[in-house]
Parts: structure tokens; sequence; C-alpha cells
């Protein structure tokens, strides 16, 4: 894929997509992620479903949320990056 993905040609908005990141075993880096997406798009997060790593030092999140256009999804990317705690977004 590109630097710059083209959602528009491959999703039909508005959808529901999932964000996957992965950070800090701490709850306070998931419930800033969690804000995030929800301050950013101002709409509430449908789901989160949290996988820890085997050693137990990172966390798995995948938020799901409804978008509404892919210029919503590359916003929602570039702000997850830089919470605090959060090591990649996938």
């Amino acid at each position: 894929m590109s630097d710059k993905a083209n959602f528009e040609e491959l999703l039909t908005f508005p959808c529901m997509f999932v964000f996957r990141a992965v950070g800090r075993a701490d709850s306070v880096v998931q419930a800033a992620c969690v804000s995030c997406v929800e301050r950013l798009l101002d709409r509430r997060v449908m789901d989160v479903t949290v996988k820890p790593s085997a050693q137990g030092r990172w966390r798995s999140m995948r938020i799901r949320v409804a978008v509404l256009s892919g210029d919503e999804i590359r916003a929602v990317y570039a702000a997850l990056n830089e919470v605090d705690g959060v090591r990649m977004v996938l």
C-alpha cells in the first residue's frame, strides 16, 4: 500500500473500522487511546478488545468505531501515534 492509504477505494462509507494499537500494559494507555478516538471523531467507540503480550509488558488493542470518511481514518491513525505509551499503530 502507498504512503497515503486510499481508503475511499477500499471501503464504502460510513462503515465500522477497527484500529489496532500496541502500547504499554497500562490501563491509562488504553483509556487514553479510547478517549483520543472518541474526542477526535465526536462519537462513542463501539468495542475495545485487549490482548496482553506473552510477557505482559505490552497490550494489543482493537478499537472498533464507526467512521464516515478516509480522512477520519487517517486522522485517528495520526492521533493514536501521538498517545504517550503507544508503541505502534497497525
